[in-house]
């Protein structure tokens, strides 16, 4: 399954890749750095490996499912962890805005104006992949956005899981729409974000 080349997914087999080959698409057009190729492979529709690279930046992040989370190549990676923090005035929060964010309601205009005054800084990277990965290294303390596909969050929201971290879905009418980081920031930001 992938954004380039859709869904071709055999019947008998429990097994699935989700591919995005470049996550960030505006950034890469733009000659902005952040943006990536993320893999997933899942297992009765379950993430069990999650690989994310950033090439630019030349940053690795991989899971697999009951191992961590790690950043770096093998033999010099270090295992991630999401934020400790537990307040939401003391952090960095990133999200992002829907293609139809023009025509429809449920464009996280309001959210981003409701969350900015309630916290110390907001990012908007332009990847979700990327995004994700930052907020299971704590760079970034905790992510929300909606209407993403399974290619844009397969790898990144096993990263997280495995630092540590949790994913919950945002509502059910905007395609895949979550909330990730620590539980405590994941449960503020859900209750100060709620539709």
């Amino acid at each position: 399954m992938g954004e380039e080349t859709g869904q071709h997914l055999h019947a008998d087999s429990d097994w699935a890749w989700v591919v995005d080959p470049l996550d960030g698409t505006n950034s890469y057009s733009q000659g902005l750095p952040v943006f990536c190729v993320s893999i997933g492979v899942t297992y009765k529709g379950e993430g069990v490996v999650g690989v994310v690279y950033a090439p630019y930046l030349d940053e690795l992040y991989t899971a697999v499912k009951g191992d961590g989370a790690w950043f770096g190549k093998a033999g010099e990676a270090t295992r991630l962890h999401v934020s400790s923090k537990t307040c939401l005035k003391e952090c960095v929060v990133a999200s992002g805005f829907p293609y139809d964010k023009a025509t429809n309601p449920i464009n996280n205009i309001r959210e981003v104006s409701i969350i900015i005054p309630q916290v110390r800084g907001f990012r908007r990277m332009g990847s979700a992949a990327y995004d994700l990965c930052c907020t299971a290294m704590g760079t970034i303390d905790a992510y929300w956005e909606y209407n993403l596909n399974p290619w844009d969050v397969c790898a990144g929201q096993l990263i997280v899981q495995e630092a540590g971290g949790i994913v919950i879905p945002l509502c059910d009418n905007r395609k895949i729409s979550i909330i990730a980081g620590p539980e405590t920031l994941v449960k503020e930001l859900e209750t100060v974000i709620k539709i």
